[in-house]
């Protein structure tokens, strides 16, 4: 538990409150890694002057089953990006710049595929936003997900000049769009800043989820697998003959169902 309060204190500048902010309230519940999140995610609240607390954290959606343990009320609203969009957007932060692209790739599809698990189990407490949708229509989304917590939807929500000090001084340099108008350009931005060579390998590396999500022109072509950048044309030559041998599988398999 000690190592838990520890590495919590060391966020505790981010929300700008104070370890004698926490302790003596830490210390009248029980004392569990819970109940920390809980004083912290409340303290910050109260300090801002809001009734009702959100957490954001991204990597915490792989802990569903831990924290809707804890808030079997809860609701989440999981924001989904076209995976060409994301992994170049990531790796212009100063926390995702030294991750390699097979890395983000590794990570958007597993998110993908624990989304869809999560929509599974927990249909009513988590509701899919799309990026492209939020970016293109920001009222109806809003509103959309104001109806899902069961808040009331102000249009001040979205004005840009009123200001937000949401946004720490060192996270300006990748959240500052955050505070000035939904841009529609970035829907789909990968359409006209991605080559032909890079749509083909981003295409590679995302499917199938990037196809089940229903994201356009995600499909590449066999004879493109060799400009993907592999590490040896020996390691190129061994992938394409097993995804020849996958189709030629497949199809033997697709004919003796029909017959």
């Amino acid at each position: 538990m000690y190592r838990h309060f520890k590495s919590s204190m060391k966020f505790l500048g981010d929300l700008e409150l104070d370890e004698r902010d926490v302790m003596p309230l830490f210390l009248e519940r029980s004392i569990t890694p819970k109940e920390l999140f809980i004083t912290l995610m409340e303290t910050y609240a109260k300090r801002a002057g809001k009734p009702r607390w959100g957490e954001k954290s991204p990597p915490h959606f792989f802990h569903l089953d831990e924290l809707l343990s804890w808030f079997p009320k809860a609701k989440v609203i999981y924001l989904s990006r076209d995976g060409r969009d994301v992994i170049p957007s990531i790796q212009k932060t100063p926390w995702g710049s030294d991750k390699s692209f097979w890395y983000l790739a590794r990570m958007w599809k597993l998110s993908i595929r624990t989304l869809r698990k999560a929509l599974e189990r927990w249909p009513d407490q988590i509701l899919l936003v799309r990026f492209e949708d939020l970016v293109s229509a920001p009222e109806s989304e809003c509103r959309r997900m104001m109806d899902f917590l069961g808040e009331k939807f102000e249009g001040s929500q979205l004005d840009p000049s009123i200001g937000s000090d949401a946004i720490r001084p060192y996270e300006e340099s990748w959240k500052k769009k955050a505070t000035v108008a939904p841009d529609r350009s970035r829907a789909m931005a990968w359409k006209t800043t991605m080559d032909k060579e890079t749509l083909d390998r981003m295409n590679f590396a995302l499917n199938p989820e990037l196809a089940e999500q229903g994201y356009p022109d995600a499909r590449v072509g066999v004879g493109r697998l060799r400009i993907l950048g592999f590490r040896s044309s020996r390691f190129t030559d061994a992938v394409l003959r097993k995804f020849r041998k996958w189709v030629r599988d497949l199809r033997g398999l697709v004919t003796r169902t029909r017959h």
